[in-house]
């Protein structure tokens, strides 16, 4: 009895290890489910994932518009791994990116950050009556320059600024005329009662330079300037005196968008009638960095 039970032990023991060394079918096909992925330890990355921050403090341009610029760029581009943000109280940017990523960053930057480009201009306007048949602007130019500089155009104004790519400029020149709104005549004489009027003109523009060559201008030019008082409106007029006249005052307005050409000039006429009349030459000279 003893022999048989110690057998059939000897028996298992060599059919568990066949089955042990010999896996069956079902245990050689591979599993359908998706192997289970072990978490990563607590502080460990991939080097190319690592993200870096650092802080460009910018020359030429503000904070905002460069980081609404760089925003867009990197979302057009896709492949690009950074997250940019503005600081307007020191005007800097605070970049985050993949460390392959910040040798294209720190060239946009560069291309970005540079200093826009100024433009000088020379406006030459002449306002009143003048007779200039030439049509071509060079001539004209020329004219207006020898006008001023001879002393003998006495509605000429002659302004020279420059101005910096993409930023608005303002310029007003004139004076404030008294001008006679009622009178009154008494034993004593005759007393008028007065309003200031500015006249002169007033010069805005905003110049954008695309390139080295061209220039887009939207300019806005306001005048006014009185006229005679014998060709006035009469006010008042009494039986043993002569009418009093309030002189007109003339106005002029122009707004338009203008592409220069570097330092060649371009001229803008605006006529109302032979004795009120404005002509404005304008030339921008792009100044080299």
């Amino acid at each position: 009895m003893r022999l048989i039970i110690c057998g059939l032990s000897v028996f298992a023991v060599v059919l568990g290890s066949v089955w042990a060394g010999e896996p069956s079918e079902d245990q050689t096909k591979p599993s359908q489910e998706s192997p289970e992925i072990q978490p990563e330890p607590t502080g460990h990355r991939v080097n190319d994932l690592e993200r870096q921050r650092f802080i460009c403090c910018l020359k030429n341009r503000q904070a905002n518009e460069l980081a609404e610029v760089m925003h867009n760029l990197m979302q057009a581009d896709g492949s690009l791994d950074a997250r940019v943000i503005p600081d307007p109280s020191s005007n800097q940017i605070i970049v985050t990116c993949a460390p392959k990523a910040r040798s294209q960053v720190m060239e946009m930057l560069s291309q970005l950050d540079r200093p826009p480009a100024q433009i000088h201009f020379e406006f030459l306007i002449l306002q009143g009556e003048y007779d200039i048949k030439d049509t071509k602007p060079a001539e004209i130019i020329q004219k207006l320059r020898e006008l001023r500089d001879s002393g003998q155009a006495t509605g000429l104004v002659s302004v020279q600024v420059r101005a910096i790519s993409n930023q608005h400029v303002k310029m007003q020149l004139g004076n404030r005329r008294p001008v006679i709104m009622s009178t009154q005549m008494s034993r004593g004489g005759r007393s008028n009662s007065v309003s200031f009027e500015d006249v002169g003109c007033l010069i805005s523009f905003q110049p954008v330079s695309f390139d080295s060559e061209n220039i887009i201008l939207q300019l806005e030019y306001e005048s006014s300037y009185p006229g005679t008082e014998a060709d006035g409106v009469i006010l008042s007029e009494q039986a043993d005196g002569d009418p009093v006249k309030i002189p007109n005052v003339y106005r002029n307005t122009v707004n338009t968008i203008l592409r220069l050409k570097n330092g060649q000039p371009e001229v803008v006429r605006l006529s109302q009638d032979t004795k009120n009349q404005v002509m404005i030459a304008i030339t921008g000279t792009i100044v080299p960095e």
